[in-house]
């Protein structure tokens, strides 16, 4: 997206000092359920004040950090052969917005009265502190997601979150270690295959053994990450649409987007496989579903030749 894109979609404005982003607010034909970002922010109204400024300070440091990165960005375009005529404003409007939230985030500490107003639909949510205004919001709307999951791991580090929300499973902190894959092989005339929890991924006689194993080990270890993090993630209500489930690429980025839902929660994982193959996940899709709601002994044999892999 160039500069001149996005300036149609963002406005900014002074407000006491401090740049406000303006954000449209679309209305909704039926109120959604709010994601888990929404629901800390919202336990947090009720929480102490302490709390509340940990979150604050987690979520504009990040977004200081993110506009700083958009106005470099910006820069860059400025300096291409004809590039966009507003890149060099743009970047000089992002970077005084970006120094001010910083500003903002570093003196939390000896700053007045604050407030976390929780967004609603596609209003993101609001801080307030000592009368200075800014919202939560990405430059980039197919990254807020993204922005709301990094604020929520720094902020939940030492089970903050778990004690603010219910939880119907064990509680816990968000995963960060990759689950140890041991991949079974059984070899045959007909060719081998690799197994790991109830899930057979098997190659035709003929293939180069080096390039399948790799593809095994990818294989399991992604889908195991996986289930790993959306299990955790149904323990802490997070409510899972399996017809909304999908993967998505970020830009200049290697981890991937796992959307939940449409309230916006996600999941951030390396899933270069699954994210390039779509029939593949699809094919996962029912055993993963079985699994994550809490079924043993779930079983799923998969050809490797009918989705491209191996050949």
């Amino acid at each position: 997206m160039t500069a001149t894109a996005i300036t149609r979609c963002l406005r900014f404005t002074a407000v006491s000092g401090l740049l406000l982003l303006i954000a449209p607010v679309l209305s909704t034909q039926a109120q959604q359920p709010d994601s888990r970002f929404q629901r800390v922010v919202t336990a947090l109204q009720e929480g102490p004040e302490s709390e509340r400024r940990l979150f604050a300070r987690a979520a504009l440091t990040l977004l200081a950090e993110l506009y700083m990165a958009e106005a470099d960005l910006a820069r860059h375009e400025a300096r291409k052969p004809g590039g966009p005529g507003d890149a060099s404003r743009w970047a000089m409007a992002v970077d005084q917005f970006s120094a001010e939230v910083l500003q903002l985030s570093q003196g939390l500490e000896s700053a007045g009265e604050l407030g976390l107003t929780p967004g609603r639909g596609v209003a993101p949510v609001v801080v307030t502190v000592g009368g200075q205004r800014v919202m939560l919001s990405h430059p980039r709307a197919s990254e807020q997601s993204a922005y709301e999951q990094a604020v929520l791991e720094s902020f939940c580090a030492g089970g903050r979150c778990a004690r603010l929300l219910p939880s119907v499973g064990q509680a816990g902190p968000i995963p960060v270690t990759r689950q140890t894959v041991k991949v079974d092989w059984a070899f045959s005339g007909e060719g081998l295959a690799c197994a790991f929890d109830g899930v057979s991924l098997r190659f035709s006689a003929g293939g180069p053994v080096s390039q399948v194993r790799g593809l095994c080990e990818q294989f399991h270890q992604e889908l195991a990450s996986l289930q790993l993090e959306m299990r955790w993630q149904t323990g802490q209500q997070v409510p899972i649409d399996w017809r909304e489930l999908r993967i998505e690429r970020r830009a200049n980025d290697p981890e991937h987007i796992v959307r939940l839902n449409r309230p916006g929660d996600i999941l951030l994982l390396r899933l270069p496989l699954l994210a390039s193959n779509a029939g593949l996940f699809n094919a996962v899709g029912p055993w993963l579903r079985r699994r994550v709601e809490g079924e043993s002994d779930v079983v799923l044999a998969i050809d490797a030749a009918d989705y491209g892999l191996g050949n």
